[in-house]
């Protein structure tokens, strides 16, 4: 059985930046599978416990019964209808979990942002974002708008990996289940800048 580097980071308490840079300088080893959206790296069971034993310094197992994924399933189905219902949609969409990090994202917003998949999923957002100040004076005020209403509409400056910049006019709505909020829903049209 294999996990994914995000149900690793949930499953050691730490972030699943702190995954990523432990795969990427060797100190775990992660192999590519294909996903529902995409490819996607896992880690085997045998390897989580090697290096549970080996660095036991750096994570915090969590007891198997304390250990519950319980959003992902839900975001997944999120996930396969929205991509139905923004298949011929001119406007790109992503869906973030409740960490604001990126699970999903449309063809139309990859081909708007310029990035592959690789790039967005399991990243925060903010990843697009030029050094705008705009940018900026946004995030507290949507974020507040988001936990206040759970909506917020705006517009973002964002950047290209080749450097060009773009507004992205974004809508963002909150997705709860019951009293549990379980991601973020955003729909973007982008304009060019010029």
């Amino acid at each position: 059985m294999s996990v994914t580097l995000r149900e690793a980071a949930e499953r050691w308490t730490v972030s699943i930046n702190s995954v990523r840079r432990w795969v990427k300088s060797g100190q775990l080893i992660a192999h590519i599978r294909v996903g529902n959206y995409g490819p996607e790296y896992v880690i085997s069971e045998a390897e989580i416990e090697r290096y549970e034993q080996s660095h036991a310094h750096r994570v915090t197992k969590v007891q198997p019964d304390a250990y519950k994924p319980i959003l992902r399933p839900h975001l997944k189905l999120v996930a396969e209808n929205l991509q139905y219902l923004m298949k011929y949609s001119p406007k790109g969409f992503l869906l973030t979990d409740e960490n604001h990090d990126i699970v999903d994202v449309s063809q139309v917003f990859l081909t708007m942002s310029g990035c592959t998949r690789e790039q967005l999923i399991g990243y925060k957002p903010k990843i697009l974002a030029s050094s705008d100040h705009l940018n900026a004076k946004q995030y507290p005020v949507m974020y507040k708008s988001l936990s206040q209403a759970g909506f917020w509409e705006g517009r973002f400056v964002n950047r290209r990996p080749d450097g060009e910049l773009w507004y992205a006019d974004s809508m963002i709505t909150m997705i709860r289940i019951g009293e549990q909020t379980v991601g973020y829903w955003a729909i973007v049209a982008a304009e060019e800048m010029g």
